[in-house]
């Protein structure tokens, strides 16, 4: 296994699970560098790096700063995703739907997982950048996990 980046030059067009997005936003100690190096490049006119993430991933960055009333921040949340250049966030319509109960139904998945990795596949990405080790079990798109990467520096 290469690095991330080594990962990540290899695409055109690449979904980022919630995980990474949380890390970035709440600025976590251990994975906000990768987040960052991720989320940074979609904002870069120069690198042609394009990436997608679900609506599910609008919805789940909001939750704790709405939990603790930080209303203006979960909106602030809301603008980042949705104002991001290099970064579309795509709504679920029927296919994505039908691929979602598909993946639920073969991996047990639950409904926010299979609909980021259905997403992800009906737009035709090259990677799934996520935390979530579970998913690895998908054959169906690369998927990377940010803490495999962690030992690599990368």
């Amino acid at each position: 296994m290469g690095t991330l980046s080594d990962e990540l030059e290899r695409c055109a067009l690449i979904a980022i699970d919630t995980p990474p997005f949380i890390y970035f936003f709440e600025r976590h100690p251990q994975f906000l560098p990768m987040s960052e190096s991720v989320i940074s490049r979609c904002d870069d006119l120069d690198d042609p790096l394009q990436a997608i993430t679900s609506v599910i991933t609008v919805t789940e960055v909001m939750v704790r700063p709405f939990q603790l009333g930080q209303h203006e921040l979960a909106r602030a949340y809301e603008r980042r995703l949705t104002g991001q250049r290099g970064l579309t966030v795509i709504p679920v319509d029927t296919d994505i739907a039908a691929r979602a109960a598909e993946l639920r139904a073969r991996y047990r998945f639950p409904v926010p997982d299979a609909v980021q990795l259905a997403t992800a596949i009906e737009t035709g990405c090259q990677l799934f950048v996520t935390n979530d080790s579970r998913l690895r079990r998908v054959t169906e798109i690369p998927i990377a996990v940010l803490s495999d990467y962690l030992a690599a520096g990368s």
